[in-house]
């Protein structure tokens, strides 16, 4: 991902920390803090109704590039690969730290 400025880096960097029982166990109120915090081109709010697919369509062009890094292991939600992108499980109901590749680090919040 290419930041605007050193400082949108800084902010940003702590959703590539976020791993494991960390990530797990966030509250409601630390994601929100977490969302006002980072740069708002980072936070992704989409309705519950839209599936996963689309969502990555938003951000990669084609289906078939989505399904290659999906096999390959390139896309991990809330810190872990999947295979199935129908079934994510959202954190608190709400959120969903998606990360397409290296760089490119997401947080969906599904209203």
């Amino acid at each position: 991902m290419i930041y605007e400025d050193e400082n949108s880096a800084e902010k940003n960097q702590i959703l590539y920390e976020l791993r494991g029982d960390r990530l797990l166990n966030m509250s409601t109120l630390e994601f929100e803090r977490l969302a006002n915090e980072i740069d708002k081109d980072v936070v992704i709010r989409v309705s519950k109704q839209i599936t996963m697919i689309k969502v990555l369509l938003k951000l990669r062009s084609w289906k078939s590039e989505i399904r290659k890094l999906s096999l390959q292991g390139g896309i991990l939600i809330n810190d872990q690969k999947v295979d199935q992108l129908e079934q994510v499980q959202l954190l608190n109901d709400k959120y969903i730290l998606l990360q397409i590749g290296k760089r490119n680090v997401r947080l969906l919040i599904f209203i």
